[in-house]
């Protein structure tokens, strides 16, 4: 059983050790209002490990520094809109509902964009993301599926710079619409 960590807690730790591991994050992880983000901006690096959080509220932030969330479970996520311009890795972690990456990606200067070994038990929403980085999705199950690449020939079809590194998935990744 882990330990829930209080909203002053979580925002004490990532300010000084840029990192969250080993606890249950009952409220909603909203780095806005968490970390009082001015123009929509963060500029240091941070990352979840080993807990088990309830919701995640990254939605319409610049992401300078790369964020990590590996061996996790959440229930509810939101990306929306987020620019991961320093990279994101998202492994070994359980999905519970729906998530939310429409609008977003923006990965520059060689930073990766890395799912690797999740589990997605809702649909995956990669409506109108642009990856200009490197990006690579590998041994991740999508059990409702997800539209990274579907929406063919769509204005919002997903955009990637290069080559998208795409490895024994399980789940339909053409599923239509956001």
């Amino acid at each position: 059983m882990r330990k829930v960590i209080s909203q002053n807690e979580i925002t004490e730790k990532l300010k000084k050790e840029k990192k969250i591991s080993n606890y249950k994050i009952t409220i909603p992880l909203n780095l806005r209002k968490l970390l009082k983000i001015k123009k929509d901006q963060l500029s240091i690096e941070i990352s979840f490990e080993n807990c088990d959080i309830n919701e995640i509220i990254f939605e319409s932030i610049e992401f300078f520094k790369k964020i990590t969330i590996k061996n996790s479970k959440i229930k509810s996520a939101n990306f929306f809109s987020s620019y991961f311009i320093g990279g994101l890795t998202i492994e070994s972690c359980e999905f519970e509902n729906e998530v939310d990456f429409q609008c977003g990606g923006h990965n520059m200067d060689g930073a990766e964009i890395r799912f690797v070994d999740n589990i997605f038990s809702n649909f995956v929403n990669f409506f109108d993301c642009y990856f200009i980085g490197p990006f690579i999705m590998k041994n991740n199950i999508f059990k409702k599926g997800t539209n990274l690449l579907g929406n063919k020939g769509e204005p919002y079809e997903v955009t990637f710079e290069t080559e998208p590194k795409i490895e024994n998935i399980k789940g339909n990744l053409e599923l239509n619409g956001g």
